[in-house]
């Protein structure tokens, strides 16, 4: 796992090595992962951080020359756009959800995007809910059964893995998903326009 480690701009490195403690545990986490193990490569990488996630963003953007901004500001999520053109990567900053990575694992909507790595040890991958099973055998699997409920958009998200990807839904995520079409508007245009853009393209 630690070979795609070492596609991350090193400015990320040098950032976190120089106040270790600030931060405490980051995690690599979602798609960067997902696609790590499915032979595919990426320019799209997630961040768990156990303590400020933003202030990490900030600095890291600072270092790097890359741009910042927020993506929610309530819940310290932020983004970092580094390069430009097709070289430029887009890096996504969050604190974690709960008291533990677990936690906030539990609560993303696929168990095929609720794998992670630490950085700091990136030979293990962290897989409480089984994803790279759930990956190897090409199933769509639900992190806990109201992920969709709680937030409809992951229906469109479904779809996109389904149609781009070959996923097969299983009974109980399709169900939710046919339920959530009931709901797509109550999700801001913005995430239904992003959603539907990554369908098309």
């Amino acid at each position: 796992m630690d070979d795609f480690i070492k596609y991350l701009p090193e400015g990320i490195f040098a950032v976190i090595n120089a106040h270790p403690d600030r931060y405490g545990n980051i995690f690599l986490v979602g798609g960067a992962v997902r696609d790590y193990l499915d032979g595919k490569t990426t320019k799209d990488f997630d961040f768990i951080v156990e303590k400020n996630a933003s202030f990490l963003a900030r600095s890291i953007a600072n270092h790097t020359g890359g741009v910042f901004y927020f993506l929610d500001r309530d819940r310290e999520i932020a983004r970092v756009l580094v390069g430009t053109g097709k070289q430029q990567m887009k890096l996504d900053f969050a604190r974690q959800v709960g008291g533990s990575l677990e936690e906030d694992l539990r609560v993303r909507d696929f168990t095929v995007n609720a794998m992670a790595v630490s950085i700091h040890s990136p030979f293990m991958l962290i897989d409480p809910l089984n994803g790279k099973t759930d990956l190897k055998n090409r199933y769509l699997r639900m992190c806990a059964s109201d992920s969709i409920r709680n937030e409809p958009v992951r229906a469109l998200r479904a779809v996109r893995f389904v149609t781009q990807n070959s996923y097969n839904l299983l009974p109980e995520t399709d169900a939710s998903v046919r339920e959530a079409a009931f709901h797509i508007s109550t999700v801001s245009p913005e995430r239904v326009r992003d959603e539907l853009f990554k369908i098309l393209a």
